[in-house]
């Protein structure tokens, strides 16, 4: 879930929870606009207190396909994590230690990471 997809969900919720189950749909732009803004300077005062907002791991189906690097763990990586991307032309998931490919003729493919989730926000760095 990207952050604009928190700061929706979140808004709707406020909205709902404030007014009934079912307001959002019957609020105004400018309402909504005015819950999502609120939504989203919480996040920032958050992340600025050192808190991060990321998803957890996720099945494979939703990984990124477009050479996107992210954390992979399962299939043929076993407990081990590692960074992995999709390789477009080759068909395989590319680790930085290993390629494990996507048509391996497992049954439900033994080799691929069966989890994903983003590489973590670098640290602040100090001047």
């Amino acid at each position: 879930m990207t952050r604009d997809e928190i700061v929706e969900v979140m808004a709707e919720a406020s909205i709902n929870g404030a007014f009934g189950s079912s307001a959002w749909g019957a609020t105004t732009d400018h309402v909504r606009n005015a819950a999502r803004k609120d939504v989203a300077n919480v996040l920032t005062a958050l992340e600025k207190a050192g808190y991060s907002i990321e998803p957890g791991w996720q099945t494979m189906e939703s990984a990124p396909r477009d050479g996107e690097w992210f954390l992979a763990v399962g299939g043929g990586l076993g407990v081990e994590i590692d960074i992995a991307s999709y390789n477009k032309s080759v068909g395989a998931w590319n680790t930085t230690r290993y390629t494990l490919d996507d048509h391996d003729n497992e049954p439900d493919g033994y080799n691929r990471p069966t989890h994903w989730r983003p590489l973590p926000a670098l640290p602040e760095q100090k001047e």
